[in-house]
């Protein structure tokens, strides 16, 4: 036995749409006289004028996030360094090490450029980019309706109930290479190498680039008929040292000034959304789609809060007894074994 499920907004749409086009018919057959003409005219403006209110008035809210990212950098190797009890994002660590083991000359500067920062920079800003699609890729790589949830440091996710109900754009390996294609870190990959987006969306990627009165900005779009989600990073402060860490992992003056470099770049996140599809049925899981992509990337790479966590951790350490599971992780880069001994 076959059974359709229809939702009561549409059969209210349809049977106004019907309503209306039956209106519409009678005054056409009867435009000859002037009482019917003088009574349909103000009706239909009135409903138009009805229908511009209430799109006017009914936009759906746009979403903005604005926060800052921290590389902490080696100087010896030009790596990212790894702080104990510093959550940051483990994956954007390893992505620079797998860089340097299958590209090893992707840290080396040009002769003259060992010391300072122009190098560098603008190198990491294309490493942030990689990261920021890869940390979404790692999660949403079968489906773009996917539900994270935690607790303290634990982290669960997996897809949404109603996954299978919604078809998926998956971008391919290769596909996300072409859209890095002038990124140095093109060929770092996800886990799983592919990326799950909603049906009809496009992925632009402007890579860092020098805009006149903004500096050395980059872009990451996502667009498709509901709502457009910029992901804007900027160079900001470029700083010799460990800076704030550097009292945290007890380290001197000197030893922070010689050996570390940190890099400090703005992420701006805007999402607008479609006004004339407010009410649609679809547009409170792009939303969620939208907002599930805003918190992940602020989880994973928002520099306050980033910094909380690591005090926190250091704090509940420091209370804690000494014992052999309650050694802090390293500190310093990630390096990957040669390919010879893997």
């Amino acid at each position: 036995m076959l059974v359709i499920k229809i939702k009561m907004s549409t059969v209210v749409s349809v049977f106004i749409l019907l309503l209306l086009a039956v209106a519409s018919v009678l005054v056409y057959l009867n435009r000859a006289s002037p009482a019917v003409v003088t009574q349909a005219v103000p009706v239909a403006f009135g409903t138009l004028a009805a229908l511009i209110l209430v799109f006017a008035f009914n936009r759906p809210e746009p979403i903005a996030k604005t926060f800052g990212v921290l590389f902490v950098v080696e100087q010896a190797s030009r790596l990212p360094v790894s702080i104990p009890f510093r959550p940051f994002s483990e994956q954007t660590l390893i992505l620079a090490a797998e860089m340097q083991q299958t590209a090893p000359t992707t840290f080396t500067p040009p002769q003259g450029q060992e010391e300072g920062f122009d190098f560098l920079v603008p190198l990491y800003h294309e490493l942030l980019q990689r990261a920021f699609v890869n940390t979404l890729a790692d999660k949403q790589f079968g489906t773009w309706r996917v539900r994270t949830e935690r607790v303290g440091r634990l982290e669960q996710f997996g897809p949404m109930p109603d996954a299978k109900n919604y078809a998926s754009k998956v971008l391919e390996k290769e596909q996300l290479e072409q859209a890095f294609a002038k990124n140095r870190f093109a060929r770092a990959h996800s886990m799983m190498g592919k990326w799950a987006l909603p049906p009809g969306t496009d992925l632009q990627v402007v890579p860092p680039h020098a805009e006149p009165g903004s500096g050395e900005v980059g872009t990451v779009r996502l667009k498709n008929r509901f709502c457009v989600i910029t992901i804007d990073t900027s160079r900001s402060m470029s700083m010799v040292g460990l800076g704030q860490y550097k009292d945290l992992l007890g380290a001197t003056f000197d030893q922070s000034q010689r050996g570390y470099k940190n890099f400090l770049y703005i992420t701006r996140i805007n999402v607008s959304f479609a006004w004339h599809l407010g009410g649609h049925p679809d547009m409170a899981v792009h939303r969620a789609w939208a907002n599930g992509i805003v918190d992940e990337l602020a989880h994973a790479f928002d520099e306050e809060t980033i910094w909380k966590r690591t005090t926190d951790g250091f704090m509940l350490h420091r209370h804690l007894p000494p014992t052999a599971d309650n050694i802090p992780p390293p500190f310093g880069p990630i390096r990957m074994a040669p390919a010879a001994e893997r």
